[in-house]
């Protein structure tokens, strides 16, 4: 079955029939659609489907609400993601991990949570809690961004504040990348059937 067919739920056959005591003359006369098409739909989908960082559609973030909160949230959402702001002082970390196999990513601002100590220890209880789950981190302390796995005991991206929106993509495919790679390096399986 083609993907075509498995995201509209028919193929050309049935469309083409007409419904239980309907003439076959008060259906419309569609072409059914070539093998060609339905490939080239298919390799359509295929290459999207590959491009895509929110499969699940849906990125945490930690931190305050703020002008920086605006430009993560339209970051995410023309990634087709949508944003989910925690704002409390102090994260709701038995939520995210019972919902961390429907979350894409997590984002966490140091700054909010007062020092980086502080933060990495809710990274580093994120890590243990939901090793599947992307963590970045976004710090105006650190030297500067941070896309490689040196720091996957707690996150997988970091990045220094402010960043820009090429940036933060930057992050958000590295931290997918590191965060399989984590995840293969200790025999964890990542919960989500969709992640690549």
């Amino acid at each position: 079955m083609s993907i075509f067919e498995r995201s509209f739920g028919l193929n050309s056959a049935k469309v083409m029939t007409p419904a239980p005591g309907v003439p076959a003359s008060a259906t419309p006369a569609f072409p059914p659609l070539q093998d060609a098409e339905i490939a080239r739909v298919d390799a359509l989908a295929a290459e999207l489907a590959q491009d895509r960082i929110f499969r699940n559609g849906l990125a945490l973030y930690c931190g305050p609400a703020d002008t920086e909160l605006a430009r993560y949230r339209e970051c995410v959402a023309r990634l087709g993601g949508n944003l989910v702001a925690l704002t409390d002082a102090e994260p709701p970390l038995d939520w995210i991990e019972r919902h961390a196999d429907a979350c894409d990513l997590v984002i966490i601002d140091a700054e909010f949570y007062g020092d980086l100590e502080a933060t990495i220890d809710i990274a580093l209880y994120l890590r243990r809690a939901a090793p599947g789950l992307p963590i970045i981190m976004i710090s105006s302390d650190v030297g500067g961004d941070d896309f490689t796995a040196e720091r996957m005991m707690a996150c997988d991206a970091t990045l220094k504040s402010p960043c820009n929106r090429a940036r933060l993509e930057q992050a958000f495919r590295a931290a997918l990348d590191n965060n399989a790679h984590y995840c293969e390096a200790r025999g964890v399986a990542v919960p989500r059937a969709s992640r690549v």
